[in-house]
């Protein structure tokens, strides 16, 4: 066994329970779910909790371990220096531009120097398919077709109505002949006054 190696296993073992113990007080309770699915060119809100003696700054990161995903491991400062009293941070679309789509992605708050990890997110996967994209267009559609359907049908309602009233022998119901002429205008409509009423 080489003894002199030995001091540096124990400083790795100090180094690895200092950084527990440095990250056992704060916690990302937003989001929440295991395995979401995050979405290309959309921003994202985490929330954190922490107490009085955890530091008064943090450093926000992505990361993907995901072999899957990327084989050598990956990792993304997205902002520097957050204060931890705020407790949430809005996450640009910008910050998810370039990576890969896939699983195995992370959220992390570190120590203001990025070198000890606070807390992580759950698990997430980002996608470039999200079904809200396509909503709103398959809906501006079917809008302008029912729009366009409802104005032509109440213009025949119209021109109907002013022909039923204009062909009624009636020749006192001067009130609803000013209607129908007010409501419609065009050859084969004749107005009260034309009429010589």
């Amino acid at each position: 066994m080489n003894t002199r190696s030995l001091p540096h296993r124990f400083f790795l073992l100090f180094s690895l329970l200092a950084l527990a113990s440095l990250g056992s007080s704060f916690f990302i309770s937003e989001p929440k779910d295991e395995n979401e699915i995050w979405y290309f060119g959309h921003k994202k809100e985490i929330h954190w909790t922490s107490v009085e003696t955890d530091p008064p700054k943090v450093t926000i990161s992505i990361s993907n371990n995901d072999a899957g995903t990327y084989p050598t491991s990956f990792s993304r400062i997205i902002r520097r220096g957050v204060p931890k009293e705020r407790g949430k941070y809005v996450i640009r679309k910008w910050a998810f531009e370039g990576l890969k789509e896939g699983s195995g992605y992370r959220i992390n708050l570190l120590t203001k120097e990025a070198g000890a990890i606070l807390a992580q997110s759950p698990l997430f996967t980002l996608s470039s398919w999200d079904p809200s994209d396509i909503s709103p267009s398959i809906s501006a559609d079917s809008n302008d077709k029912s729009k366009e359907v409802h104005h032509k049908g109440l213009s025949d309602s119209q021109k109907t109505a002013a022909d039923q009233i204009l062909t009624k022998s009636v020749p006192d119901d001067r009130k609803r002949t000013g209607c129908a002429s007010g409501a419609v205008s065009g050859p084969g409509v004749v107005s009260s006054k034309d009429r010589g009423h």
